[in-house]
């Protein structure tokens, strides 16, 4: 049974190219081992701690901070869901894929592993269409893009990435043992992995492409006619990049995904068809495109939470609340000196932290105060 998951490790040779076939299992066999191999394993215990970690910090924060609930928000928290589902659910089942070599396990990861791709890049395409909106269609958008409708457009992404990630179980027969495929079955699997990657990634990806391109286009006409202004006025210019930092997020987040997602996407094409488009790739090379998409679900809350501004106001208040304390002090240990006196030292020291004007610089020691009894 193939489902187009490199990572079972059991090609067959359907395809009618026996040589790649042998290629690929002796490349992904070096990814599959029957124990625990932590070279190989560490990296994703590592993956699967921070995805969760830095996706519940902008959970957490979106739930917590009533002013991140915005429309654009809406997407992003909804997409921190997703990468958080795969990390705690997804990784694991790749890992006992990886060591088991269970059918379930492996049919299961397969499903998460599709899941999260065809659910990301619809949320960074309805996040693109967010941005192009607010850019093109400002005085409209307030009225255009409301909450119920930000809702049921995130409905409607969970719910066509569970579909079409799915679907292909259906023409299915479910053995314990995977077994040669009929030739009626591997003509839908060409047909559906053909439009799986047209529709639900060249597609979307080119149409964002097109409008971020457009949005800074003309973010960048309208940026520097306000420069022109504001130096013929005297003011304060801002840098472009600080001005762009929203769009430029967003724009690396695309990036990311699509250096991550499209190599494995294209071995899976190749995989489906009889014709070969890439390179020989090495044994590292199959671990490395593997691995790869567990780079996304961890970059995304990363760039979100510490490099988007609203959301890294929002973390620096979070952790102002935290209550410290601010005062230490230090007791010595009551010591006999030469002349047969007993002394008592008592040292005390207070650390006040002063603020200066929203900098959040810690300014000097305030008292440093000895006492001897």
């Amino acid at each position: 049974m193939s489902f187009g998951n490199a990572n079972v490790g059991r090609p067959n040779d359907t395809s009618g190219n026996t040589s790649s076939v042998q290629q690929q299992a002796g490349a992904v066999s070096v990814c599959i081992q029957d124990s625990v191999y932590w070279p190989i394993h560490a990296p994703l215990i590592l993956f699967l701690l921070f995805t969760l970690a830095a996706n519940c910090v902008v959970i957490v924060l979106t739930i917590w901070k009533e002013t991140l609930r915005t429309v654009s928000n809406m997407f992003l928290f909804s997409l921190a869901v997703s990468d958080l589902l795969f990390g705690v659910i997804g990784i694991p089942l790749i890992i006992a894929c990886t060591i088991k070599q269970a059918i379930l396990d492996c049919v299961m990861s397969t499903l998460l592993v599709r899941f999260t791709a065809i659910s990301s890049v619809f949320h960074l395409f309805v996040i693109a269409c967010d941005r192009y909106t607010i850019i093109l269609f400002s005085m409209k958008y307030p009225s255009f893009a409301t909450k119920p409708r930000a809702t049921g457009v995130i409905v409607c992404i969970w719910l066509l990435a569970f579909v079409s990630s799915s679907i292909q179980f259906t023409w299915y027969k479910w053995n314990s043992e995977i077994v040669e495929l009929k030739e009626e079955t591997i003509r839908i699997d060409k047909v559906y992995f053909l439009i799986l990657i047209t529709a639900f990634l060249f597609m979307p990806l080119l149409s964002m492409l097109y409008m971020y391109s457009h949005v800074l286009a003309i973010s960048l006409r309208h940026i520097f006619a306000i420069r022109r202004r504001q130096k013929n006025l005297d003011q304060p210019v801002a840098s472009v990049v600080h001005d762009l930092r929203g769009t430029f997020i967003l724009v690396t987040m695309m990036i990311i995904f699509i250096s991550c997602w499209l190599p494995f996407f294209l071995l899976m094409l190749q995989d489906h068809i009889s014709e070969k488009f890439m390179y020989p790739i090495p044994e590292w090379g199959w671990c490395l495109i593997l691995y790869l998409r567990f780079v996304p679900p961890l970059a995304n809350p990363i760039l979100c939470a510490f490099c988007k501004q609203d959301y890294r106001r929002a973390w620096k208040s979070f952790t102002r609340q935290q209550r410290w304390p601010t005062s230490v002090r230090f007791y010595s240990i009551p010591s006999v000196s030469n002349s047969g006196t007993r002394e008592r030292t008592l040292t005390a020291g207070t650390l006040s932290e002063r603020t200066n004007n929203g900098r959040n610089s810690v300014s000097s020691l305030n008292v440093i105060s000895m006492e001897v009894c």
